[in-house]
């Protein structure tokens, strides 16, 4: 499950770098309080999708098909979440 692992922790590291692309480029100077807020939300879920499925893996999963299916499912829709709403 190692390599598995390894791209499902690389599939976060690039949806945090597209979630930082929401308040890279502030307006005047400053970043809309609008902007603000969404960008908090994004990283909380997308941190609390992360969190969960991690320690969820590495304390029950056998390894089976059904955890891997979950975590692929999670991967997928980690990357969809941030390509619909940091274009």
């Amino acid at each position: 499950m190692g390599m598995l692992e390894l791209f499902y922790d690389l599939v976060f590291v690039y949806a945090i770098s597209r979630i930082t692309a929401m308040i890279h480029h502030p307006i005047s100077g400053k970043i809309p309080l609008i902007t603000y807020l969404q960008f908090l939300l994004v990283v909380i879920v997308v941190m609390q999708i992360w969190l969960y499925q991690t320690l969820y893996f590495n304390r029950y999963s056998k390894n089976r098909l059904i955890y891997i299916a979950g975590l692929l499912i999670n991967m997928f829709t980690a990357v969809y979440f941030i390509q619909s709403n940091t274009a």
